[in-house]
């Protein structure tokens, strides 16, 4: 009889337990079916550790970590692991009346359809990932004895290296994928999950039929549960761990990539505040090798010295934030393949006597490269002379340069002591060529001087030859006073000197544009979007002018739908995978490449281009940038904050436009813009045809960045913005539904 109260205690207390775990359940849910913590605490050897059962994680390939802040972390680099979990029997990480899987990951590559955690094979299963560079929650439910797949996909691009929270849940009615704690889509599906047959749990890589999708993650923590959140439940679960996951981090602008020669690459970055400049590179990862300047400033320029040819290298920069934290980058990437760097010479001194001429020669050469204003390109020398005008003009430039004459002794004696100083053959040649008709390509030449002039000695070949070979905008020729007055020669250029004003004593001609030729400085022609160049001069018979470098690897697949290149006052921008190009038109010359990680936009027919070519000038968006860059040099002259509008939300620069006296600019909501991944292909009627859409307009000065006006009334749709004659021309919405959504792809 004493024993029932006891009794009556126990049960309340076993109730009340029984209802605090069904609480739990709820709001927390109870413990996972399969729950990979991701630290070396859990690591067996070639395994990671299942705390909620006996599956652990197999790896095969070499298990690394890293921590940051209060976060361990392990890479899962589809080119280098296998990482899966082979199910013990009647394992209950594959339910099927309901489950959500749940993921922190730092995705450091996308593909085009990627895996964190995947038990799809033969379009059964599930899948939580993302497809190009959105998060997409996959499952195969069974309807009326059909296995049917159904996709839920998250609106805005995701960021390379930054932490997220993503989720995915199916309560038997419906499908939802959470990003961050938030609801980002959901589809009514209903139905038993559908298995394949011995299906494994992969982690980072998604394999479909002979297809693999191998990209590249860090882990800090995978489960899997047996029945659904709630979505208040994966809110609360974001909010407890969200530390770990910081805000996005990374520099003012930049970094950017520029290869000096075969084993050397110059990195640049821009920080807020004043920071060391910190690189952190190598082939594995994490990245180890560290290069430093520990001086405090803003500007940053260090170089990586002995790179190898043909390999991968990841990199990072560090620096210190507004708050004195010191931060890290994301990890970028560095293929060495792609090497446009002019060819290395090693040159041999003292192949030319040091006589009465040998400073005249310097300072012709000098003289040369400082008036012309090329460093790249082609010097045709007409009258070789000694060659030693080649040899300065080479010694002091990357331009190539080819000497021809008419006298077979004077070439075969130049050919041998360029051949000694290590030019020959590199950076220089020199042809035997009789008559007055030289057989090369018409505009070849950036460049024409002639050593035979500087010997008071006449040159060997016609006005008509140099107006045939000297290239328009800008082409430049140092000649005789009577030939530059040469009615062939006046007719197509502009003196910039005379005899008087000049040390050599001759004249400088620089060649106009061609009368009638176009330009195509937009995405579509021009800022009208005419998609017309107004060129007048295109008729047959067309002929190759030239061909040669980048070539088509380093450019991202037309699926991509990337911007297109632009080509105005003799030079063309290229924007390939991440890099962008200089060429000059006329013949070909690579005038510069750089490396720029954050350089992406993909799908421009749904949004705008993010380049735009005024005068000499190149404008790139980049990030939350504009950044304005010199046309010949590739030098980044300024860059100019995205004007955003008033409140929390984070902006990126959309749509550029040569504005005639201001530039044009919009504001596009972060994580709007189409980034693109390997092998995407913009082409279908789904979510991927949504369109991109600005906040708003504003105009600023070209030179200063000042800020002339800005438009905010509604949801401006992105590819319908021309501009022409003072005017802009767009379509809006003012639907407070589309101006409240998120996104900015409606």
């Amino acid at each position: 009889m004493k024993k029932r109260p006891l009794i009556r205690s126990m049960a309340i207390i076993l109730a009340g337990i029984l209802i605090l775990v069904m609480n739990d359940r709820a709001w927390c849910s109870g413990e996972p079916v399969g729950h990979w913590v991701f630290e070396e605490s859990n690591q067996a050897g070639k395994e990671i550790l299942n705390d909620s059962g006996e599956d652990p994680l197999s790896v095969e390939g070499k298990i690394r970590f890293r921590t940051d802040r209060d976060r361990s972390a392990m890479i899962v680099d589809g080119e280098k692991h296998d990482a899966r979990v082979h199910f013990s029997e009647g394992t209950r990480i594959l339910p099927t009346e309901a489950i959500t899987v749940e993921s922190w990951i730092a995705i450091e590559k996308t593909v085009e359809w990627g895996g964190i955690l995947s038990a799809a094979k033969d379009q059964k299963g599930w899948l939580l990932g993302f497809r190009q560079s959105n998060f997409s929650f996959l499952i195969a439910a069974e309807n009326e004895g059909k296995s049917e797949l159904s996709s839920t996909r998250a609106p805005d691009s995701l960021d390379w290296g930054r932490w997220y929270h993503v989720v995915g849940t199916y309560d038997g009615n419906s499908q939802k994928l959470f990003v961050n704690g938030e609801l980002e889509d959901s589809k009514a599906v209903s139905g038993p999950i559908v298995y394949a047959d011995q299906p494994d749990l992969q982690f980072g890589t998604y394999v479909e039929g002979s297809n693999v999708f191998k990209a590249r993650l860090w882990f800090h923590e995978a489960m899997i549960f047996d029945y659904a959140l709630s979505p208040e439940d994966v809110k609360k679960r974001y909010e407890a761990k969200k530390s770990i996951a910081p805000r996005e981090i990374h520099v003012k602008v930049g970094p950017y990539l520029e290869r000096i020669d075969r084993d050397t690459i110059l990195a640049r970055w821009e920080t807020e505040s004043p920071s060391p400049t910190v690189l952190l590179y190598g082939q594995e990862i994490p990245v180890k090798n560290r290069v430093e300047d520990l001086a405090l400033k803003t500007e940053h320029e260090i170089e990586i010295d002995g790179i190898e040819n043909q390999e991968m290298y990841g990199y990072r920069i560090e620096f210190t934030d507004s708050n004195g934290t010191t931060q890290s980058t994301r990890l970028h990437e560095l293929d060495s393949t792609f090497d446009f760097a002019p060819v290395e010479t090693h040159i041999h001194e003292g192949v030319f006597s040091e006589g009465d001429d040998a400073e005249r020669f310097r300072q012709a050469a000098e003289e040369i490269i400082r008036e012309a204003g090329f460093d790249r390109g082609f010097c045709v020398i007409l009258g070789v002379g000694e060659g030693r005008l080649a040899y300065e003009i080479a010694k002091r430039s990357h331009l190539k340069v080819i000497c021809v004459d008419p006298d077979s002794e004077r070439v075969q004696a130049a050919r041998k002591r360029l051949d000694e100083s290590g030019l020959y053959g590199v950076r220089v040649t020199v042809r035997h060529i009789e008559g007055d008709s030289l057989p090369f390509a018409p505009y070849l030449a950036n460049i024409v001087a002639s050593e035979n002039f500087l010997r008071n000695e006449e040159i060997p070949y016609s006005p008509e030859d140099i107006e045939k070979i000297l290239q328009p905008d800008g082409g430049t020729a140092f000649l005789q006073n009577n030939w530059a007055t040469h009615p062939v020669i006046k007719e197509v250029t502009d003196p910039i000197g005379s005899p008087d004003k000049t040390k050599t004593h001759w004249t400088v001609v620089k060649r106009k544009p061609l009368k009638g030729a176009g330009a195509w400085t937009h995405q579509y022609g021009d800022a009208g979007n005419t998609s017309n160049s107004q060129d007048q001069l295109v008729a047959d018979p067309l002929e190759v002018l030239w061909y040669g470098e980048p070539g088509p690897r380093p450019m991202t697949d037309r699926g991509t739908r990337s911007p297109a290149p632009l080509s105005v006052n003799g030079r063309l921008f290229v924007q390939g995978d991440r890099r962008l190009f200089g060429l000059d038109s006329y013949n070909g010359t690579i005038l510069w490449e750089r490396e720029i990680p954050d350089l992406r936009r993909a799908n421009v027919p749904r949004d705008c281009s993010n380049k735009m070519a005024r005068g000499d000038n190149l404008f790139v968006a980049v990030r939350d940038r504009l950044w304005k860059i010199d046309g010949q040099s590739g030098r980044l002259l300024n860059t100019f904050p995205v004007q955003s509008p008033d409140g929390d939300i984070k902006y990126d620069w959309g749509y550029i436009a040569d504005g005639g006296e201001f530039l044009i600019g919009s504001s596009v909501r972060h994580g709007g813009l189409y980034i693109g991944a390997d092998g995407e292909w913009y082409d279908k009627p789904n979510e991927e045809s949504n369109k991109v859409t600005s906040d708003n307009l504003f105009a600023l000065d070209p030179e200063t960045g000042e800020v002339e006006w800005t438009y905010e009334k509604g949801r401006i749709i992105n590819p319908t913005i021309a501009a022409g004659d003072g005017t802009l021309f767009f379509v809006e919405t003012r639907s407070p539904d589309a101006i409240e959504f998120r996104s900015s792809r409606l």
